[in-house]
């Protein structure tokens, strides 16, 4: 059984019980055990429960003696070692266990010898224990190095007098353990951590590993010679595994790019490989703190600019990107901003509702913004898209308050004419059932612009916001589109979520994108996707991707510089702060291993 030598510890504890006749064991215990495996972050698969008997005597026995656990059931117990006697068997079931050694009162008949001994055990009944969850699961499949912690929920009613093991073996052999009862430094019922350092674990390999539980309640018999300890309790099997380390490959290099002075520039590097560190380098020299993915430069001026590149290195080796020229240009003339949002995906009717939201404001800014929104069904079987939905209706939302709504857009002259001016394709006929609405005079506030099939009906449907400020008349204190999201359900294939957007002005804008699903939970969000994938494109070109922000200080540091709501740092969320120039680029949100839920997909502009 994996857990043996957990008892042998118990065995040692018990050791100095007295000097008593070699026919009267000196120690006796008896365990039952429940047994789950970890298969991921958050499931646990039951396993076979089990139960042990071990006997220990202080001098060897005849060998003739047997040894027989009688009470409600009668179980012989086969030698071991000339000094002790151990039985253990596993079950399907609980059940099956439970009518194997069923809880009652035993006694340990001890014959052979010419003498025979009875020690009383009680098997109480006693509630079985919660196990507990390993709650860094996913960083123990990913480890870089052979020094590491193992995390774990607190036991529930877990106490200093219960005891915890963690072991892992390679085969048969145990390549580390946590000290043993009685030792310093054991784990009890309360621990819910240990660290381990320079474990023998080699990259490429997996551990099979193990957490085991159990509580002893101690008792004496034949007048305080013999010691019993009865004890029940769980074990927990987990693997842990150490990628092979390869040397880094880099996948997305820095872009060059041309931002205003005063504003925040952001270069991105995306390489593959285990245990990555970063250093950037700025006209070859090495920049001191920039040592992460994102090299994140604030209130840049023309001593900024200049050849920015990076090496990413790990144990393997180590690779050089591309240089990327930062220009600074003076801030001057209309800002940089987002002009366009353009999110296609399935929507319907109530939880397939598509929600397109939308910020308008910005700093400085004052007065009234005019944006074109449009939902378009019918338009897009003219570009080949199958399965669109038919009836789409548009509602804009301030708050709880409707602001404007529409169904079917009915040809009218106002939009046709603002469709044109912001280089939106034409609805055509005019007869069509697409939705779409100019609203002159938005204020400065946070907008949800909803599309939902009419009578029920879902499809595929292209959810549009439009800047239509005439770009001549654009200036600093114009409100712009300061963050852009919605929310959808992700599929597989071509059922992906994807969002277009659309930078405009003389130089680049930083913008955060963030692919939030995990976290959705946390707002009460039904099916939210639990691992997406964020991948950036310009055109068919892919510039960036993300797979868990996983903490990142300079991510974080963006969330709330632009009023994001934050992340867990260990989250499966995705997230990216990048520099672009003006132009069109999109967005695309999937779930790892193909899996679907409902996402958040946002562009928000870093000042």
């Amino acid at each position: 059984m994996k857990p043996r030598h957990r008892f042998c510890s118990v065995l040692l504890l018990l050791a100095a019980c007295g000097f008593v006749h070699a026919q009267t064991p000196s120690i006796v215990i008896v365990v039952k055990l429940f047994d789950y495996t970890q298969t991921s972050a958050t499931d646990q698969a039951i396993g076979t429960p089990s139960y042990l008997v071990s006997v220990t005597f202080p001098t060897a026995v005849p060998a003739n003696t047997t040894v027989q656990l009688v009470g409600p059931v009668s179980l012989a117990i086969p030698r071991v070692s000339g000094t002790s006697y151990e039985w253990g068997r596993g079950y399907t079931t609980e059940a099956a266990l439970e009518l194997s050694l069923p809880d009652g009162n035993y006694t340990l008949a001890v014959s052979g010898g010419g003498t025979a001994s009875s020690t009383p055990v009680t098997i109480l009944s006693r509630p079985r224990f919660q196990p507990v969850l390993i709650t860094n699961y996913n960083e123990l499949q990913a480890l870089t190095s052979s020094t590491f912690r193992i995390n774990w929920q607190p036991v529930v009613g877990g106490a200093i007098t219960d005891s915890i093991d963690i072991a892992g073996r390679r085969g048969n052999t145990n390549i580390f353990s946590s000290p043993t009862l009685g030792q310093p430094g054991a784990l009890n019922g309360r621990s819910a951590t240990y660290g381990l350092t320079n474990i023998d674990i080699e990259p490429g390999e997996t551990l099979s590993s193990f957490l085991v539980f159990t509580r002893y309640a101690f008792s004496t018999a034949n007048g305080g010679a013999t010691a019993v300890a009865v004890s029940n309790g769980f074990s927990v099997n987990f693997s842990i595994r150490r990628l092979a380390l390869i040397a880094p490959t880099i996948v997305s290099q820095p872009q060059t790019v041309t931002v205003a002075a005063g504003s925040t520039a952001a270069l991105n590097v995306e390489a593959t490989g285990a245990g990555l560190s970063y250093q950037w380098r700025k006209d070859g020299t090495n920049l001191s703190g920039a040592t992460t993915p994102a090299l994140l430069l604030g209130n840049v001026q023309t001593a900024n600019a200049g050849i920015y590149s990076v090496v990413v290195s790990n144990p393997a080796g180590s690779a050089s990107s591309a240089n990327a020229a930062l220009g600074v240009i003076p801030a001057a003339g209309p800002p940089a901003r987002i002009v366009n949002l353009a999110i296609r995906t399935t929507s319907g009717s109530g939880n397939q509702t598509l929600i397109a939201g939308f910020v308008v404001g910005g700093a400085g800014t004052l007065g009234a913004k005019p944006l074109l929104v449009r939902a378009v069904g019918p338009a897009l079987t003219g570009f080949g898209v199958p399965g669109v939905l038919l009836d789409p209706r548009l509602e804009i939302f301030s708050s709880t308050a409707r602001v404007a709504e529409n169904d079917n857009w009915g040809g009218d002259a106002q939009v046709m004419s603002i469709t044109s001016n912001v280089g939106a394709f034409a609805l055509s006929p005019a007869t069509s059932r697409d939705a779409a609405l100019y609203v002159p005079n938005l204020s400065s506030a946070a907008y949800t612009a909803q599309i939902s099939g009419v009578g029920g009906a879902s499809g595929i449907v292209l959810a549009e916001v439009y800047d239509a400020t005439p770009a001549a008349s654009f200036d600093a204190t114009t409100p712009r589109l300061i963050n852009v999201s919605a929310r959808s359900t992700v599929g597989t294939g071509g059922d992906l979520l994807i969002a277009g957007f659309v930078i405009a002005g003389p130089a680049a804008r930083t913008v955060l994108i963030r692919a939030v699903g995990p976290s959705l939970a946390n707002f009460g969000v039904a099916g939210a996707l639990s691992d997406p994938q964020l991948s950036l494109f310009s055109g068919s070109g892919r510039l960036l991707g993300n797979d868990d922000w996983g903490g990142n200080a300079a991510l974080a540091g963006g969330f709330t510089g632009v009023g994001a709501f934050s992340l867990p740092a260990a989250s499966r969320d995705a997230a990216v702060i990048v520099t672009l120039p003006p132009g069109s680029y999109t967005a695309q949100v999937s779930g790892a291993n193909n899996t679907t839920g409902v996402a958040l997909v946002e562009v928000y502009e870093v000042l």
